[in-house]
């Protein structure tokens, strides 16, 4: 089994065993301790590009090992991307483009790949994630969020290597994550936030500790302007809880005809006697709802972070973007300007479905609900498709604020958040047929 060492090194034959266990490290195994290595600490060296272009490799020599059978729907998705090259020659757009454009979209989906393959042939290797490796990633998020602070409290310090890209001051305060990364330490949080939730029952600490995280990243957040953190976490926390409600529905239908009033009456009465939290609320919750949902107005004008709900609106006027969009090889996903956005590829919904169409997008949303719902341990009697259902509405939403699905640095702790949610679909299974 995957990960089954343990090191106690409490015992008199913790350094023995800790020996034996390294031993027994297989390759792929190896693979992923680089991934996240790459993900916290080398990213931020500068090491980005040469670690993808390894590991990618890598993990294509791992998914051509004969010792799992392949699921069927990733033939359908590998069979699916040569026809999207075969438009470009009809949509007028450049073949050079279109080739950049899917190797971003490839590369990120070998990843996903790796992560189905591990759970296929390592039946506990989602289990181990979610929680022999909890305290791990806790601490990676409270070193990060200590990081963060110094790079707030003394500008110029502790700074990623960069690509070459200018961003702003607040942008750069992303701690070990690498340059420019806050959107990826958003989702992180949620991921360490949710696995101590669901450590919760057996360690009542695991409360403190997830409240505490939540509450230092927030603050944080209110320093680097990471409003991305105020959008990931309700969703990941609500899309917990939908999941818990699934399985309980009549408890939880008591419980929240008694609680809910109280909530709302609590809240309520904080908020009108803390003047800071009110404003705080106002500035960074309720603020940035009224902007999005300003944005949605396709007349609107709108600059910066707000582009990506603009895209929105845009998207479901452009009849195109019901076909093949305005073509994979019309520009960069990136591009600057295209289409009166100033940071055009803020957004992959946005980016996908206007240049690829919104058959496309929507085929990598199920692709990768498919990936982390597949082989999740869930018997396929107790309503699977419910699973894949929920991953694919939180991989439109994550696309639709950020890159999940063309930026590596994006896609790891959009990876490990969908696991969460997958095994503690399976936790609520469990106890709800116990």
């Amino acid at each position: 089994m995957l990960f089954s060492p343990s090191f106690d090194f409490s015992s008199d034959n913790s350094l023995q065993s800790a020996s034996n266990s390294l031993k027994k490290i297989h390759f792929d195994e190896l693979i992923f301790f680089v991934i996240l290595a790459k993900e916290f600490l080398l990213d931020f060296a500068g090491l980005s590009g040469i670690l993808n272009a390894f590991l990618c490799t890598a993990i294509v020599f791992i998914l051509l090992n004969p010792r799992w059978k392949i699921p069927g729907f990733i033939y359908c998705f590998v069979a699916a991307l040569p026809f999207v090259l075969f438009t470009v020659p009809f949509m007028g757009g450049n073949i050079e483009i279109a080739v950049v454009n899917l190797l971003r979209i490839v590369q990120v989906s070998l990843y996903g790949l790796f992560f189905v393959h591990e759970a296929v042939v390592h039946d506990d290797f989602y289990k181990w994630i979610v929680n022999k490796a909890r305290p791990l990633f806790s601490t990676i998020l409270l070193i990060n969020i200590l990081i963060m602070a110094i790079q707030y409290s003394r500008p110029g310090t502790l700074i990623a290597a960069s690509d070459g890209v200018a961003i702003s001051r607040e942008d750069m305060i992303s701690g070990l994550f690498g340059y420019g990364s806050t959107h990826a330490v958003a989702l992180f949080t949620v991921f360490v936030v949710l696995i101590n939730l669901d450590a919760a029952k057996q360690k009542k600490r695991c409360y403190l500790i997830a409240i505490a995280l939540a509450f230092a990243s927030l603050f944080i957040a209110t320093l680097n302007d990471n409003k991305a953190l105020f959008f990931f976490l309700p969703i990941g926390l609500f899309i917990r809880y939908l999941i818990y409600y699934v399985h309980n529905y009549k408890k939880t239908t008591i419980k929240l005809t008694i609680l809910l009033p109280i909530l709302f009456i609590v809240i309520y009465i904080l908020v009108i006697s803390i003047p800071s939290l009110s404003q705080f609320i106002d500035e960074h919750v309720v603020s940035s709802i009224d902007i999005a949902f300003r944005a949605l107005d396709k007349n609107s004008y709108v600059n910066g972070s707000d582009e990506r709900f603009k895209m929105i609106a845009l998207v479901f006027s452009l009849p195109g973007a019901w076909a093949f969009g305005d073509g994979i090889g019309k520009v960069n996903l990136y591009e600057e300007g295209y289409r009166n956005f100033n940071h055009f590829g803020l957004s992959d919904f946005g980016s996908i479905a206007i240049l690829c169409g919104l058959w496309i997008f929507t085929a990598l949303c199920y692709f990768y609900a498919k990936c982390f719902s597949f082989n999740s341990h869930v018997n396929k009697q107790h309503h699977q498709w419910l699973l894949t259902l929920i991953l694919f509405a939180f991989f439109v939403l994550s696309s639709v604020y950020t890159q999940p699905f063309t930026q590596v640095r994006i896609a790891i702790p959009t990876f490990l958040v969908a696991i969460e949610l997958a095994v503690f679909w399976n936790t609520c299974l469990t106890h709800s047929s116990d």
